[in-house]
């Protein structure tokens, strides 16, 4: 057995607001933000021994720096919108290794960056309703790994109370990504090569529909129920000399979950909360890997 990697986080960093028009009727929703963060992880026992060649791989450290720019219009007192671009360079991200032959393997980026474009409509004091999009773009080209990731996020929410003790929630998400990686098999037998590095290209898209409602039954007493469901559907390319690989690996998943909970508050100090979740997992491109679960969650806190 291993010892458990133990690490320490670090990071500094600032951000700037600024409202040039604050005294403008109309300019005066207009906000630019923009900052930046720079961080590193230091760990122990992040060492692996490689035997053919022999040596000691030690993954002791990761640095970071990100930046963000924004700007944010008010609109009207019940619209606004948002654009938003994050940076991220990052040193040395963590990586899979073969202990036979030393080969490397990663879906860690060594760059990142994301634009998001969106808003919020408050159309009444109980009914308001978010949109968003994005355009991300993920990679790493070193010795460690090569690919290039894609995606194009979208987001729907809406939220309504009918009551003051009674909300309802939603949201929808479309969601791909496509990515060109070179990817290798290693050998079963250690004393075999393992075979060459080949670029593959593949991809997927999901759709997320989650529905919400809570209830404070009591004043010390809330109830909540949530939905989901789930469509996702993952795939590749056929490849030389695995024509048949892709049927084994293909992903095409139906998931189905529901919850219920209640929260109960004595005070300010006691409190405590219990949860049941169904999730129905169906894989339509390989069955044996469907089922269903049930699941229960409860807690307790007090402090003085």
């Amino acid at each position: 057995l291993r010892h458990p990697i133990d690490y320490l986080r670090s990071s500094t960093g600032a951000d700037i607001r600024w409202q040039p028009f604050r005294h403008r009727a109309f300019a005066g929703g207009l906000v630019f933000n923009a900052g930046g963060e720079y961080g590193w992880i230091k760990r122990s026992y992040a060492d692996y021994a490689i035997q053919q060649p022999a040596t000691v791989v030690d993954q002791d450290n990761t640095g970071y720096t990100s930046y963000f720019a924004g700007v944010n219009m008010r609109w009207h007192p019940r619209f606004d919108t948002f654009v938003r671009y994050r940076q991220r360079s990052i040193a040395r991200p963590l990586f899979g290794i073969d202990r036979y032959s030393g080969e490397t393997k990663t879906n860690r980026p060594e760059e990142e960056d994301i634009v998001r474009i969106g808003g919020t409509f408050l159309a009444a004091a109980n009914l308001t309703a978010t949109a968003s999009v994005g355009i991300e773009n993920r990679e790493h080209h070193s010795d460690i790994a090569d690919f290039d990731e894609d995606n194009y996020p979208i987001t729907l929410t809406m939220w309504y109370a009918p009551s003051a003790r009674w909300s309802l929630s939603g949201g929808w998400g479309y969601y791909t990504n496509w990515i060109d990686q070179d990817i290798y098999f290693p050998s079963d037998d250690p004393d075999s090569a393992p075979l060459d590095r080949r670029q593959w290209n593949y991809g997927g898209r999901a759709q997320v529909l989650s529905l919400g409602t809570s209830y404070d039954w009591r004043e010390s007493v809330t109830l909540s129920g949530n939905a989901q469901y789930v469509w996702a559907l993952d795939a590749f390319d056929p490849l030389t000399p695995w024509p048949d690989l892709p049927a084994y690996s293909d992903v095409n998943v139906n998931i189905t979950r529901y919850s219920g909970g209640l929260d109960w508050h004595a005070n300010d100090r006691v409190s405590a909360y219990m949860r049941y979740i169904y999730e129905d997992y169906d894989d339509t491109s390989i069955t044996y890997v469907s089922g269903s679960a049930h699941m229960f969650l409860g807690g307790f806190t007090a402090y003085y």
